[in-house]
Formats: C-alpha cells, sequence, structure tokens
C-alpha cells in the first residue's frame, strides 16, 4: 500500500507539475527515509526508480542539460553509497561513491569531490586497507585546501589523525589531532551543527580525549615558532613571519599564543572569505607580540566585538596582563594584535 501511494504521488503529481527531476529527487529522498529506517531493500527500490526517472529526462533535451542529469544521477549515486556502506558492503559503497566522484571529477565540483574522497577513504579504512585510505584521504586534504573550506580541512586532518594512530604512526597521528582538536576548541557548535559533514564516530572522540593529554608535547618539544610555522604551512593562503630571539618562554603562555594563532586563522577561513592571510611572531628580551592579519570583508570593529571567539581570546590574554587591539573596517581586512611583557631571566 505504501508503494503504490508513493508511487501515485510522484508519478500523479509530481511529473505534472515539476517533471521528470522532481520525481528522481522524490524517490531518492524516499529512498533515504527507508534507510534511516534500516528497510534497506525499499531503500534500493526508491534508489532503482530514482535513476528510472533520470533515464525519463534523456527525453526531454529541450528541459533537461547534460549537467542537470548528471547532478542528479551523482546525488543518487551517493545516496545508494551511503545505503551500502551502513550494510557494511564496502566494495559496493566504493563502486557506487567512484560513479559519484567520476562526475564532480568532470564538472571540477571540488567541494563534492573531497566528500567523495573522504566517503571512499573511509570505507578502505574499514577494509584495513590502509594504503588506500591514505590516498584517498591525501587527495581530500589536497583539494579542501584548494577550496578554502575550514571543516573539509579539518576534516582531513581528522581522517589522517585515525589512520595513522590505527598504523602506529604516532607522531604524524599527533601532528594531525592537534589541528583537527584545535579547530573543535575553538568552534564547538561546529559538532552539533554541520552533521553532514562532521560526524565523529566513538574512536575519533577517543582521539580527541588522546589529543587533548598529548597536544602540548609537540610545543614542549619543538617550540612555538616551529609549531606556529608547520601549522601555518598547512593552511590555505597563510604566510608566517618570526623576528627576534627564539627563546622558550613561560609554557602556559606558549600554549595560549599558539591556541590564539589557531583560533584567529580558523576565524579567518570561516568568515572572513581573505585571499591571504599574514600571521607574525616578534619576540625580543622583554616583550613577545602576536598579530594576524587578513584582506578579507572586515568589519566594523567600532560597532562589533568579533564574536564569543574573540571575546574569549581577550579575556585569556588579560589574565596574563597583555594588550589586545582590533583593527578592522568593511571591506579593509582584519589585524588583530596581542602582546606580552616578558620576565628577563
Amino acid at each position: 500500500m505504501a508503494f503504490a501511494l508513493c508511487d501515485f504521488l510522484y508519478t500523479e503529481i509530481c511529473v505534472p507539475l515539476n517533471g521528470w527531476s522532481a520525481v528522481a529527487d522524490g524517490y531518492r529522498t524516499l529512498g533515504i527515509c527507508f534507510n534511516r529506517l534500516s528497510q534497506y531493500d525499499s531503500a534500493m527500490v526508491y534508489y532503482d526508480k530514482a535513476l528510472e526517472a533520470v533515464v525519463r529526462m534523456l527525453d526531454f533535451p529541450q528541459i533537461y542539460n547534460e549537467s542537470d542529469i548528471n547532478n542528479n544521477l551523482s546525488s543518487i549515486y551517493g545516496s545508494m553509497g551511503n545505503l551500502y556502506n551502513i550494510q557494511g558492503k564496502y566494495h559496493e559503497a566504493i563502486e557506487y561513491y567512484q560513479k559519484a566522484l567520476s562526475i564532480f571529477e568532470k564538472y571540477d565540483w571540488k567541494e563534492s569531490q573531497t566528500i567523495a574522497y573522504n566517503n571512499i577513504g573511509e570505507m578502505y579504512m574499514s577494509m584495513n586497507n590502509y594504503e588506500q585510505a591514505e590516498i584517498n584521504f591525501i587527495k581530500l586534504d589536497s583539494l579542501a585546501h584548494i577550496t578554502g573550506v575550514s571543516l573539509h580541512i579539518v576534516y582531513a586532518k581528522k581522517q589522517f589523525g585515525h589512520l595513522y594512530l590505527t598504523t602506529k604512526d604516532y607522531e604524524k597521528a599527533l601532528q594531525n589531532i592537534e589541528i583537527a582538536y584545535d579547530y573543535y576548541f575553538s568552534h564547538p557548535e561546529e559538532e552539533g551543527e554541520n552533521r553532514a559533514v562532521i560526524l565523529l564516530d566513538d574512536s575519533m572522540k577517543e582521539l580527541r580525549r588522546l589529543a587533548h593529554h598529548l597536544m602540548p608535547e609537540s610545543l614542549v618539544r619543538c617550540g612555538l615558532k616551529t609549531s606556529l610555522e608547520v601549522f601555518c604551512r598547512s593552511m590555505p593562503n597563510t604566510r608566517f613571519h618570526y623576528f627576534g630571539e627564539d627563546a622558550r618562554i613561560d609554557d602556559k603562555l606558549e600554549i595560549l599564543l599558539y591556541r590564539s594563532a589557531h583560533e584567529l586563522i580558523y576565524n579567518v577561513l570561516k568568515h572572513a572569505r581573505a585571499t591571504e592571510t599574514n600571521v607574525q611572531l616578534i619576540q625580543e628580551t622583554d616583550r613577545i607580540s602576536l598579530t594576524v592579519h587578513d584582506n578579507g570583508s572586515g568589519f566594523d570593529a567600532a560597532q562589533q566585538t568579533g564574536g564569543m571567539g574573540l571575546h574569549n581570546i581577550r579575556s585569556r590574554v588579560a589574565v596574563f596582563n597583555g594588550t589586545f587591539s582590533i583593527t578592522s573596517a568593511p571591506g579593509k581586512g582584519t589585524e588583530i594584535n596581542m602582546e606580552f611583557q616578558l620576565k628577563n631571566g
């Protein structure tokens, strides 16, 4: 009865009103609903119907161009990949993710490619094929840096962390976990609002707990200058500049500067629409300063405080008796500076 009603609604109502594209999307949506209800056979019935509807689109070249048809196809292939994924049929999932990926590549839909590479890499991880997983995560990371989408960049780092922890390459795991952890430390709301991109399974939550305890170690080993330099190299359109004495300072102040730089750079990636970010660290005998400047959209610093993230940084700077300033204007980018006095000896 349910199948007959669904077919009637989409063929008798959607077709006359919106055409076969709407029918394909409607059948795919029904497939997703059955998938979420764990009714996998029913889900596949509707994914097949969605594919049949796409074939019908070919009969109307005056209405649907090739891009429209392939857009529908890629969405259906991705949903079919997810269906096989949830059933543990990883080879079949990869087959359909690859079909979607070939369409994304044809039209240079880079953000969609990053999601496909992520999904394929996860399938290979589930199959313990770590070599192929790494290949796909490298492609994910490369494209994420090209698009500049901060969530995709962080997701790549998180996947690398999972991979290298599994293969017991703890140094690489730690390097990648740090970047992912710092992003979530600065943007805790992302875990609740971006479920399509950020789905933390139990193992990745464990990675974050591990990172919480291990994260300062790289700072202890390498120092502030090297740690920030490495991080900036991993971020798109970000350059690091250092002037002064490369000497160690109070470890709590190092952590504050390190975390603040991470948070400010992620804010630029997420909000500023900048094409260039410059991070400058100046260290002298009696003072140290950090400046992050971008050429993005800016804001009216006289009217806006910059949000909770900047408020938290300002508060932490005050604890160390430092100074904190924001220079910004709409369309003219933003410069944020903090400075601290150092105790000699």
